[in-house]
């Protein structure tokens, strides 16, 4: 077999996830190298390599644009393009080299940026999507279907899955970097300079003993404004003050709904506890209108 006619081959059955005939490709002693520490040996671990890394990529497509072959050795610059599990559209570059034994491929190193591709899996994607992923979990095509959660479930991840526990309450790295993401939407919706300081206090005794708990924050400066927030842990940050007298909801990390003038939350990014329509006690009613902030986002207020 020719090189050629192998490279070929590997490329076509890659993109169209044809094992079988992928297998028919490599060599016995076949060795992977990949990029941040993975090294591979044998045909049966190389091939189990692909799908479990593909898994992240629903649609993925390489494209060889260069493809340079000395003897026995190939290297092919190739350019990637796909979509990732929570629905972020990812392009990147990447050098793979190639050796041949007997037409069959001995061993491939790959080269791509690790730091690139890592941060858009890490992306969370259109909030559709991240509807439609926990409703698929759920086994249920609408959220009404589901029934008002009022206890939080068990951890649905491993122990070792876990990085750390607030208030009694366990968060995977997912929820970790997903609760940062609230807070800095929420300090934007504040207009909160880089650089301010913030301390938190209790919060006011206007919201009651609502099960949600609201955290007022303020900011350590000239200004000495409040920020006030809907927030507790296994939901991360739920609404966010502007400054202009509303509470708006972050609807890119949930899903919020009024069950019978109960705040009910779905978290759209949260792994560890797989909460759906997650009863939170706290009495509200939703402020139509435009707000004087410029924000486009829902609002909210508390009503007992």
């Amino acid at each position: 077999m020719l090189v050629e006619e192998t490279l070929e081959r590997y490329f076509r059955d890659v993109n169209a996830e044809e094992w079988d005939d992928f297998r028919g490709i490599w060599h016995d002693e076949a060795e992977l190298r990949v990029v941040g520490g993975v090294h591979l040996r044998g045909r049966e671990d190389v091939l189990a390599y692909y799908p479990r890394v593909l898994a992240s990529f629903p649609a993925h497509h390489d494209e060889p644009y260069a493809v340079h072959v000395a003897g026995d050795v190939a290297t092919v610059e190739i350019r990637f393009r796909g979509e990732t599990r929570q629905g972020v559209v990812t392009e990147w570059e990447a050098l793979d080299v190639f050796r041949f034994r007997d037409g069959l491929i001995s061993s491939l190193a790959t080269w791509y940026d690790v730091a690139l591709v890592v941060g858009d899996l890490r992306r969370p994607g259109p909030r559709e999507r991240r509807l439609a992923r926990v409703l698929e979990e759920a086994g249920a095509g609408e959220l009404a279907e589901l029934p008002v959660q009022r206890e939080l479930p068990p951890p649905a991840v491993g122990e070792t899955d876990l990085r750390l526990v607030v208030d009694g309450v366990p968060l995977a790295r997912e929820d970790v970097e997903e609760a940062a993401r609230l807070w800095s939407a929420a300090l934007e919706l504040a207009r909160v300079a880089p650089g301010e300081r913030l301390a938190a206090r209790p919060a006011s005794p206007g919201f009651g003993d609502a099960a949600l708990r609201a955290r007022a924050c303020v900011v350590v400066g000239d200004g000495g404004r409040e920020l006030e927030v809907l927030e507790r842990p296994e939901t991360g940050v739920v609404a966010a003050a502007c400054g202009e007298g509303g509470l708006h909801v972050l609807e890119e990390g949930h899903e919020v709904e009024l069950v019978g003038g109960e705040l009910v939350v779905t978290p759209l990014g949260r792994r560890a506890l797989p909460l759906r329509r997650y009863a939170t006690g706290v009495r509200a009613a939703r402020v139509e209108g435009d707000c004087a902030c410029g924000s486009p986002l829902p609002r909210i207020e508390v009503v007992g």
